[in-house]
């Protein structure tokens, strides 16, 4: 009522019975646009249900669409005719329009080409309370290779609430230019599950699991498909506070883009690497948290892997920063390879907890990259058993390392520095290890106050505020009074 209220008071000249009408149909369209990411909270995958966007009442809204199993497409589509697909409503929206989607099975594929604007998007969302399922049809669609079942390939479409299964291809790909896929469920398509390939797409708040399944139980060990991507020269793509598991590919990557952010995600139990940076620029990784539990039988299964596979790139991968991240029990934790002759160019690896790897080493820089200005500061490395911390040769004079905390036991002189702390970090343990508060340091801890400032790292994986004497590791300890 605040919000009516507040409303009112500034749009006075609005005949209340068509204000009241109009409200409801913006306070119960299902899940409504997010703010911009500069206003999106460090912790989003904790609280965004919290993230709602009232269009302003101001502009014109254009019609308002329904599309539901029981329709057909000769009715009007409205809440009483409905049409019966999603390509009519495809084909007929136009800039400001509202589609709600039924609850129900529709086994089609959609691509939706008109454009939106900036202030009049059109959106397409789950009809409030429902679930429609976009469904391949036991891999039957979408026809022909490289496709998938939903497609964004018009501008500021906004896509939320909707399942997509058992695609031939790919699940969804966010093509154009400023589209959101927003909740949607893409699991069981035969290769990648979700896809942003247009400039300033954004997926985020999605669960994406049950990917390639062309190579499920490891039966096709070529199939690298990513679950989820920002790939093939996207520019500035967001992936937020998203969970990606159970993939029997790559979990969560991008490669040959520029500008991707990704940032709040959970990614765990996938094939391949569950992180996969490669042939880049100017990418921010950053508040995730990466872990196996033991479920996921088979595949390489690294932590976070980057790499500059030069065969595909015009320059080496560059600008990258890896931050206040949470990696926990993968087979190596960091690993950062190269199948040729790539290059590492302006990279910082600051404020990551690594604990305990099951295979190798927790962190590996190979011989066959080239590293070029490239950090590893602040973090917390921790090695229980047989495995080494770390693998690194002496033969990188542009990688160096700083005030890193190491456990349970010395680094090698090539990864070790005078800052350095050798100490069991004392996280305080609390619940399991699969939730990233187990890993928050307790009073104990010697990490408390010894990193070194980085202006790139001014909160936690938690969204605290680092003070003037930061903590080396993901989590910055309060003092509580």
């Amino acid at each position: 009522m605040k919000i009516v209220r507040a409303i009112l008071e500034y749009l006075p000249f609005i005949i209340k019975s068509s204000f009241t009408l109009l409200l409801a149909s913006v306070l119960f369209a299902g899940t409504l646009p997010p703010p911009d990411s500069s206003d999106a909270s460090p912790n989003s995958q904790i609280n965004k249900d919290n993230q709602i966007f009232l269009p302003l009442i101001s502009k014109k809204t254009g019609n308002v669409f329904y599309v539901s199993t029981s329709g057909s497409d000769q009715n009007p589509g409205t809440l009483n005719l409905p049409w019966r697909t999603i390509n009519q409503a495809a084909r007929t929206v136009a800039a400001g329009d509202i589609v709600y989607i039924r609850g129900g099975t529709y086994r089609e594929t959609v691509n939706v080409k008109t454009s939106g604007t900036s202030d009049r998007p059109i959106k397409i969302l789950a009809y409030q309370g429902e679930t429609p399922v976009i469904d391949g049809n036991n891999f039957a669609l979408p026809e022909g290779s490289g496709n998938a079942l939903l497609k964004l390939s018009g501008n500021y479409i906004y896509v939320s609430g909707i399942e997509v299964r058992y695609s031939s291809y790919l699940g969804v790909l966010v093509d154009g230019t400023h589209n959101v896929a927003n909740k949607i469920n893409s699991h069981h398509n035969l290769h990648s599950g979700m896809r942003i390939a247009g400039d300033y797409g954004v997926v985020e708040y999605s669960h994406v699991w049950s990917n390639d399944m062309q190579n499920f139980n490891g039966q096709h060990p070529q199939g690298d498909s990513t679950a989820l991507t920002a790939s093939r020269y996207p520019v500035n793509a967001i992936i937020r506070g998203n969970v990606v598991n159970g993939n029997w590919g790559i979990g969560l990557s991008t490669y040959e883009a520029t500008g991707t952010i990704i940032e709040d995600n959970i990614s765990y139990d996938n094939y391949g690497p569950n992180i996969y940076i490669s042939d880049v620029t100017h990418v921010t990784f950053q508040r995730n948290f990466v872990y196996a539990t033991g479920n996921m039988t088979g595949g390489p299964q690294i932590g976070i892997q980057v790499a500059d596979e030069t065969l595909f790139a015009p320059s080496s991968s560059s600008d990258i920063k890896i931050i206040n991240n949470i990696v926990y029990h993968t087979k190596r934790n960091l690993a950062c390879w190269n199948g040729s002759s790539g290059k590492l160019v302006n990279v910082l690896i600051a404020n990551n907890t690594f604990v305990n790897s099951t295979n190798e080493s927790n962190v590996i820089f190979k011989d066959d990259l080239v590293f070029e200005n490239v950090a590893f500061m602040n973090n917390i490395i921790q090695q229980d058993g047989n495995l080494p911390l770390i693998l690194v040769s002496n033969n990188h004079p542009g990688l160096v390392f700083s005030n890193n905390l190491w456990w349970s036991k010395t680094p090698p002189a090539s990864a070790s520095s005078p800052e350095d702390i050798i100490s069991d970090p004392f996280f305080i343990k609390i619940g399991d290890p699969y939730s990233p508060e187990w890993f928050k340091l307790s009073n104990l801890s010697l990490a408390i106050g010894e990193a070194a400032t980085l202006p790139e790292v001014t909160i936690d994986y938690f969204g605290s505020e680092r003070d003037a004497s930061p903590d080396i590791s993901a989590h910055e300890y309060i003092y509580l009074p």
